[in-house]
């Protein structure tokens, strides 16, 4: 199921599609929230809960100047993940850790920014 889901949610087309009928949403309008990454200032924190198979690193650019978790509770989407961080240049920027979003292994004001696209449902 997880590999249906991840080819969905990286497909472009599929995701537009999913994106309307799943949360009445727009694709562009998720990529651009997902794009903000990209300008976080340099130092910053950022988790990203759950991360799936990373449709969220289309938002972080190689040697970007932060520090970067990747967290989800599927240690497949978790290695989805990290090929996926492998295919854009990301993977020494990169953390992976598996953990639930209800009970998260960091201390409070551990991160700048907290991204959850595709979480929730």
């Amino acid at each position: 199921m997880s590999a249906l889901y991840n080819a969905a949610a990286m497909h472009h087309g599929a995701a537009r599609v999913g994106a309307k009928v799943l949360w009445g949403a727009s694709l562009d309008e998720l990529l651009d929230e997902v794009r903000r990454v990209e300008h976080s200032p340099a130092g910053a924190r950022i988790l990203d809960v759950p991360c799936g198979g990373g449709f969220a690193f289309r938002g972080v650019r190689p040697g970007q100047d932060c520090r970067y978790v990747a967290a989800d509770i599927s240690p497949d989407m978790l290695d989805r993940a990290s090929g996926r961080a492998d295919r854009f240049g990301l993977s020494g920027l990169m953390e992976f850790t598996q953990a639930d979003v209800t009970d998260l292994p960091f201390p409070d004001n551990t991160f700048d920014l907290v991204l959850t696209f595709n979480g929730l449902h």
